[in-house]
């Protein structure tokens, strides 16, 4: 009886395990994985450094790339690299002392691969030197700089530009740093691929200031460039004063005043002009616009005179027709 309740409750666990592994996604592989192969090509010593390299591959001598494999240098752990695209790695170390050694490499397998390991013997002769790096010669470096405009009120923006170069040859991707002794400007820039440089700076405003300002430009150097400096100077000056638009003052001008009288007579007929006198006439033209008007009021008189006579002639006329006409039918 209790053999059976044992029996029962490991086949209970066993269940329980198996579910719990599933759900897991951890379920044992049902297939074995296929076989595969590493190798190790024999170590390079190259100054105090190691290279070992080597490739993984299946059974069909196929190469596996995105594998671990683990590195060890006489059993000791070194690290881990990763297989590439054709199976192959590589891996680079410290050199050990003098004597044999043997570097192994190991692939722990998964579902897909099984383990494979491989191992290869190189010695060491002696003990390695460390590799000294050849001294590097510094190159000179020229600095130039400009300012547009050179010469600019308080207020202005002033663009700056300038190039850094090495024997007529452009110094890319260097920083230089700019200063000035009067006025705002970037304190850094970069030089682009063809060595230039630019930035923009802005005099302060207002009623006092300086004659003139100095801008410096400077690049510090590095491993391979000496150091350069450079300086532009720029004049200040006055804003020009508003000017006043100039008053328009009147042309004097002298008008003619003629002076024209006539007179008429409706019992004699006879008309009569005064003299026309001009004063103040300052020019030909005034003299003869003075003669024009006189000419036309004697001429509108005359009109007028010989409206009036005719005017009379037709009525005394008119009045002896009609005493004619009366007289005559009395006398009959």
């Amino acid at each position: 009886m209790r053999h059976a309740v044992v029996s029962r409750v490991l086949r209970g666990v066993a269940v329980a395990l198996v579910c719990l592994l599933a759900g897991l996604g951890q379920a044992p592989a049902m297939a074995d994985p296929s076989p595969s192969r590493l190798v190790v090509a024999t170590p390079t010593v190259v100054g105090s450094s190691v290279y070992v390299s080597g490739r993984f591959t299946s059974s069909y001598g196929t190469g596996i790339g995105g594998l671990a494999v683990y590195v060890m240098l006489d059993d000791i752990y070194q690290g881990t690299t990763v297989t590439g695209p054709d199976g192959t790695f590589s891996y680079s170390f410290g050199a050990p002392g003098p004597g044999s050694h043997i570097v192994s490499a190991y692939w722990s397998g998964d579902s897909r691969y099984g383990p494979a390991s491989d191992g290869a013997v190189f010695g060491v002769s002696q003990q390695p030197q460390p590799v000294q790096p050849a001294p590097q010669v510094q190159r000179d470096t020229s600095l130039s700089i400009s300012l547009d405009p050179t010469q600019a009120s308080p207020g202005a923006t002033i663009a700056i530009s300038g190039v850094l170069t090495s024997n007529d040859s452009p110094v890319g991707s260097s920083l230089v740093s700019l200063s000035v002794d009067y006025g705002d400007i970037d304190s850094s820039v970069g030089t682009g691929d063809d060595g230039r440089f630019t930035a923009l700076m802005a005099l302060p405003d207002g009623d006092t200031f300086p004659g003139s300002f100095t801008v410096t430009a400077s690049f510090a150097g590095d491993g391979v460039y000496i150091g350069s400096m450079a300086r532009a100077t720029g004049t200040i000056v006055a804003p020009p004063a508003p000017t006043a638009s100039p008053s328009e003052e009147p042309t004097p001008t002298t008008t003619p005043t003629p002076t024209a009288s006539a007179t008429a007579s409706s019992s004699s007929g006879t008309v009569g002009a005064s003299s026309t006198s001009v004063e103040g006439s300052g020019s030909p033209m005034a003299v003869v616009s003075v003669i024009f008007f006189g000419v036309a009021l004697v001429a509108i008189g005359a009109l007028v005179v010989l409206g009036l006579v005719s005017h009379s002639h037709k009525r005394l006329a008119r009045d002896e027709r009609r005493g004619f006409g009366t007289d005559f039918g009395k006398e009959r």
